[in-house]
């Protein structure tokens, strides 16, 4: 069977939003994603440019943990009904890079709460393309759909988002920029053949019915 690795942030959940509408309160500003127009979004915000390199990524990243552990990160719209379709054609994990000052637990909660199923919750440390035995990824970050191409039998759906707007999609049959979560259904009686690769850490969770 066909696996899938589905990213939380920016795929699933609005954890962009989320932190915008955190950060605003905090410094008077009223940023949307729209402003977000890199993935090192750190650099985009003049409030903070003054501040070392490390001091901005830790107040963005702090920001993120901040609003997930306070429950205020809302699903991407049509999250579940993805998920929930495209578990009956393939095993879908949910594959994130998320701060360990999130705990798992957190994670699973807010999936469970919001109806989202899937059948492990991935902690991936680095490349993702190293993460698992994984044939198609979706993904808001630009970088995986790069490294892929290192990696011709799998697949990358490219999740549109303002932060990866700047990637020029390559012209390849294993790279798919999607502007909806359903584009990356594959269709009901077609399994898509695909392929084989490397090991993994995964913490195991029962597919929420």
């Amino acid at each position: 069977m066909t696996r899938y690795a589905v990213d939380l942030d920016g795929v699933l959940a609005q954890t962009v939003e989320a932190s915008l509408e955190e950060f605003n309160r905090q410094y008077g500003t009223n940023y949307d994603k729209w402003f977000v127009t890199r993935w090192d979004w750190y650099e985009l915000f003049p409030e903070i440019q003054n501040l070392p390199k490390s001091k901005r990524k830790d107040i963005m990243f702090r920001t993120m943990s901040k609003v997930w552990n306070e429950g205020r990160v809302r699903p991407e719209p049509g999250a579940a009904e993805f998920m929930r379709e495209l578990g009956k054609r393939a095993r879908v994990d949910v594959v994130t890079g998320r701060s360990g000052d999130v705990s798992d637990e957190t994670l699973a909660t807010w999936l469970a709460e919001h109806d989202i199923r899937y059948d492990n919750l991935v902690r991936a440390k680095g490349d993702k393309m190293f993460a698992g035995n994984y044939d198609v990824y979706v993904d808001d970050n630009p970088g995986i759909a790069e490294d892929v191409q290192k990696f011709p039998r799998r697949k990358v759906f490219l999740y549109d988002q303002p932060w990866n707007w700047n990637l020029d999609v390559p012209a390849t049959k294993n790279v798919k920029r999607i502007h909806r979560l359903e584009e990356a259904v594959p269709p009901r009686f077609k399994q898509e053949t695909l392929f084989r690769r490397p090991g993994v850490r995964v913490r195991s969770h029962v597919r929420r019915a």
